[in-house]
C-alpha cells in the first residue's frame, strides 16, 4: 500500500459564481459546464457555497 493522500479541490468564489452564471445560459447543461472546467459533471456546486467561499 502507498501512502498518497488524495486532496480535495478548493474553488473560489469567483469561480463558482462563474461556472453557474454560464449554466444560466440558454442551451447549456450544469455537467457540460462542469467538464470543460475540469469537474466531474456528476458533481454540482451548490450556488449557496459560493456566498459562503
Amino acid at each position: 500500500m502507498t501512502d498518497t493522500k488524495i486532496r480535495r479541490r478548493r474553488y473560489g468564489a469567483a469561480l463558482k459564481a462563474h461556472i453557474l452564471a454560464e449554466c444560466e445560459q440558454p442551451g447549456m447543461s450544469v455537467a457540460r459546464v462542469a467538464m470543460a472546467h475540469g469537474i466531474n459533471g456528476k458533481r454540482s456546486i451548490n450556488p449557496s457555497l459560493v456566498a459562503r467561499s
